[in-house]
Formats: structure tokens, C-alpha cells, sequence
């Protein structure tokens, strides 16, 4: 009967050892879980900022390119009032010199009136 009361004892005891080691075992997994969970939580967090940020580039790329279309027009326009400017200057430069040559010959028909010459 001792010797039952020992193998019981020795069973007993391994028994023990082994709820000891799935315990320490459970306990792991929890620390690995919570890891786990930290790290799904920071993901989750990334990734929303992530998206906000990708939501604020598609906002600049476009007022850039309605920017881009706005210079372009300005551009073009700026290229017809230069012309414009052009022509114009060009017409009053004519004009300064074919006045001047009347007021020349204005003066010359006066002064060859005047003076005989």
C-alpha cells in the first residue's frame, strides 16, 4: 500500500508540474496577446493617419493643378496684352513721326512763307 500511496504521490506531483507549466504557458500566451493587441491597435492608428494624409495630398494635387490651369490662362493672356501693347506702341510711334513730319513741313511751308526761303 506505500507503494500505491507513492506512485499516487509521484502522479500527483507530476500532475502538479504540468498545470504549473500550462499555467505559465497561459500566462505567456496573455503577454503575447496583449502584445498582439497593442500592436493591431498602433496599425489601426497608423493606418488612419495614413489615409488622412493621402486624403490631404489628393486635396493639394488638385488646387495645384487648378493653380497650373489658372497660371496657364494668365500666361496666355498676359502674351495677347503684350501684343496688343505692341501694336499699340507701334501705332503711336507711326503716329509721332508722321505728325512730327507735318508739323515739320508746317514749319517749313511757314517759314518759307515768312522768310522767302
Amino acid at each position: 500500500m506505500e507503494h500505491e500511496g507513492t506512485i499516487i504521490m509521484t502522479n500527483r506531483a507530476a500532475l502538479e508540474q504540468q498545470m504549473d507549466e500550462v499555467r505559465s504557458d497561459v500566462r505567456e500566451m496573455r503577454a503575447s496577446m496583449a502584445k498582439i493587441a497593442e500592436a493591431i491597435t498602433r496599425l489601426a492608428v497608423l493606418e488612419e493617419r495614413h489615409l488622412s494624409t493621402a486624403a490631404r495630398l489628393d486635396k493639394i494635387e488638385s488646387r495645384q493643378r487648378d493653380s497650373e490651369s489658372k497660371v496657364s490662362e494668365l500666361d496666355k493672356t498676359q502674351i495677347k496684352y503684350i501684343a496688343t501693347l505692341d501694336g499699340i506702341t507701334k501705332t503711336v510711334r507711326i503716329l509721332w513721326v508722321v505728325g512730327g513730319a507735318g508739323v515739320l513741313a508746317m514749319i517749313a511751308g511757314y517759314a518759307k512763307h515768312a522768310f522767302g526761303v
